[in-house]
């Protein structure tokens, strides 16, 4: 599955000298590699490089990170906008099926969404199992996902 840019994930940072958790500031060929990460830890900037431990590297395709951040109300130091991130994703997310946004469906990383307000977005981030962060073409937005429906 691709990476989208402001996703979470591990990497070798030569600064630290360990595999740490990175942020995926740029994608290349259409979505299908990662170009530029920043260390969570150090916040150095660079080509991404994979995890050199075995156990750094994800087991399984869904991948939850170990505790979710606080929304912020603005970007944080380095993150790339939201028009940017989409502008790198945008042919990848025109070929992708999209699929009917719905509060009581779970969704993975990566999936393309068509939410009847916000429009057609990508999910960026699993936050938690009835949360998850969608790009949309021009911002960021946390949805809830996964909920029992109310009778």
């Amino acid at each position: 599955m691709p990476e989208i840019p402001g996703s979470t994930i591990n990497a070798n940072c030569k600064k630290c000298d360990a595999d740490t958790p990175h942020t995926v500031l740029e994608v290349i060929e259409g979505g299908k590699r990662i170009g530029k990460v920043r260390c969570d830890k150090c916040r150095d900037e660079h080509p991404f490089r994979r995890p050199k431990t075995a156990a750094a590297r994800p087991k399984s395709k869904a991948v939850k990170p170990a505790r979710p951040r606080r929304p912020s109300k603005s970007r944080g130091p380095g993150e790339i906008p939201a028009e940017e991130a989409w502008r790198q994703v945008e042919a990848m997310v025109q070929a992708a099926a999209k699929q009917p946004y719905e509060m009581d469906k779970s969704y993975d990383k990566g999936e393309v969404i068509e939410h009847p307000q916000f429009g057609v977005g990508v999910v960026v981030n699993v936050l938690s199992p009835t949360k998850v962060e969608v790009l949309f073409p021009d911002v960021r937005r946390k949805l809830v996902c996964g909920q029992q429906p109310v009778h």
